[in-house]
């Protein structure tokens, strides 16, 4: 896939046993698609020829939403590439069953390494803050403490409400907000929730 500059979709929210979040990366306008990096296999998709490709990202504190930054996966993950109901899907290669399982047909259509999905962008579930902050935003980092064992290897960030959070976005330089006050209630920051 080439992930050309300002081509971004949507988010949208589905339930599992916590809230995995689909992101869609890009709108697939091909048939013949080279996957993120342009060095692998061109994987030719049956039929449609455009597909959305999103990131499953995974949380259990959905009530962060309005306040996500970034996404993070591991570099040493395999991440697959899933074609399901017409879409393409990321997530870890190991938690693909059980995602899946029971939801739909579904056919593992390639897989990389997460240091391949570093650095993408993609579009935020929420626009409170696009054209507001800088590029360190809304863009895939490496994070250690991301794992395979449970969730979907892609971890949702919302820096203030998780020191390894936290401590990734002093790292990388990304925004850490003030949409909640000392009340734990939303600020003007998200005014939809306040």
């Amino acid at each position: 896939m080439v992930v050309e500059e300002g081509h971004f979709t949507e988010y949208e929210y589905f339930s599992l046993d916590a809230l995995p979040i689909r992101s869609e990366i890009h709108p697939m306008e091909y048939a013949l698609i080279d996957f993120l990096t342009g060095v692998r296999e061109p994987i030719l998709l049956p039929e449609e020829t455009v597909r959305p490709v999103s990131f499953l990202a995974w949380t259990t504190t959905p009530w962060t939403m309005p306040m996500h930054m970034a996404l993070a996966v591991n570099n040493d993950i395999t991440y697959a590439q899933v074609l399901c109901n017409n879409e393409v899907f990321i997530l870890a290669q190991s938690r693909v069953e059980t995602v899946f399982k029971g939801k739909a047909d579904y056919q593992i259509i390639g897989t990389m390494r997460g240091e391949e999905l570093v650095g993408l962008h993609y579009n935020p579930p929420f626009d409170y803050y696009v054209g507001k902050i800088d590029e360190r935003n809304f863009r895939v980092y490496h994070a250690d403490f991301v794992t395979d064992t449970d969730g979907t290897g892609i971890a949702h960030e919302a820096p203030e409400f998780g020191d390894v959070d936290f401590q990734l976005a002093k790292q990388e330089g990304i925004n850490i907000t003030s949409a909640i006050d000392e009340a734990g209630k939303y600020t003007a920051e998200v005014p939809d929730y306040q």
